[in-house]
């Protein structure tokens, strides 16, 4: 198969994560995957390192027009700048794949729009297959590939779980580039409450927005001495190696990368019950479930996950398993070929 796999925006996140590792592993079973993004991204850097053929998005590319005319494929990841011609005029001849992994809010006018024109809408959970049903795209038109991950660094965090859980100080990490810094001020007042119970013997650190912002904040809640905050940085693996609990602090239903590399990695994680973010945890298994914005629900599961070793070394197991078993990039990627040569058979 040739398949052109187009991505419009330049922040890296979870779906051009995707696009990048499922080009690779499809090109390892022999396929001719190009990728199409803006010059200049993440993505376009990882695929000239990954020598996946990369190409930079042009202007005329949202009218439709194609410089390589000879795909069998052409597979979107979300939108943002495209229009039902780009659709229309990109999948003349040619078979649309469209993979929905943002939640329609204010766009669901135009998601419809371009439905006539995709063959097939892959979605990563139940969740987001419920919300194409409800703006009625046909049950045969939708397909589910959980999240793909590559797994070789995060499983190099797990083989060193069990001795790290025994380290102190406990090690509590959050991720987090929400720019209003309601999630990061959030994860502060949870380790405030954290540090009521354990004064001494822990430590906090959080990724993503080093804003001097959230540092005032830090001080003024006295937390400032007990709290890592640390720009995005390479040796994430390293960090969720020596992590005791990794909490998620969001309060939008969506998709975290975060949260699966830690489950990779054998973090037990602390989730909120929102759509998407709690499709793939099941409830004390491999992960516990709060409530969005509740901080005595997160403290307390984090109490319960740092007071009982015997819980932890069960929950980092099963999240370790679950992910191998339902998302690693080479399962994922013989869904996706399931998925094109279905489409290309109809």
């Amino acid at each position: 198969m040739k398949i052109l796999k187009v991505v419009d925006f330049s922040e890296w996140n979870i779906i051009a994560y995707q696009a990048l590792h499922l080009a690779i592993e499809l090109k390892k079973k022999g396929d001719a995957v190009s990728v199409l993004c803006p010059q200049g991204s993440r993505l376009y850097a990882e695929c000239i390192k990954n020598q996946i053929f990369v190409n930079y998005l042009d202007f005329l590319f949202k009218f439709g027009v194609i410089k390589d005319k000879d795909y069998d494929i052409i597979h979107f990841y979300g939108s943002k700048s495209f229009s039902n011609l780009t659709y229309k005029f990109a999948g003349k001849d040619r078979k649309i794949v469209f993979s929905h992994m943002k939640f329609l809010n204010k766009n669901v006018s135009k998601f419809k729009g371009i439905a006539r024109y995709v063959d097939k809408f892959i979605v990563p959970s139940q969740s987001f297959y419920d919300n194409l049903r409800e703006i009625a795209i046909a049950e045969k038109k939708i397909f589910i590939i959980p999240p793909a991950i590559k797994l070789t660094r995060w499983e190099s965090a797990m083989r060193v779980k069990s001795m790290m859980f025994m380290a102190r100080p406990y090690q509590i990490i959050s991720v987090s580039m929400d720019k209003s810094l309601k999630e990061q001020t959030f994860f502060l007042k949870i380790a405030k409450r954290i540090m009521e119970v354990f004064p001494e013997d822990v430590l906090f650190t959080l990724l993503g927005n080093t804003s001097a912002s959230l540092r005032d904040i830090a001080r003024e809640m006295e937390v400032s001495s007990k709290i890592n905050i640390l720009a995005n940085r390479k040796d994430v693996p390293e960090l969720m190696a020596i992590a005791h609990v990794f909490v998620k602090t969001t309060f939008i239903d969506s998709l975290s990368l975060s949260v699966i590399e830690a489950q990779a990695s054998g973090v037990p994680c602390i989730i909120p019950r929102l759509k998407g973010l709690s499709d793939f945890t099941l409830d004390g298994k491999n992960g516990i479930l709060v409530e969005p914005g509740n901080i005595n629900s997160y403290a307390n599961a984090i109490i319960k996950i740092l007071k009982d070793s015997k819980l932890t070394s069960e929950i980092s197991k099963f999240a370790f398993d679950y992910i191998d078993n339902n998302m690693a990039t080479d399962i994922s990627a013989n869904l996706l070929s399931s998925v094109y040569e279905d489409v290309l058979s109809n």
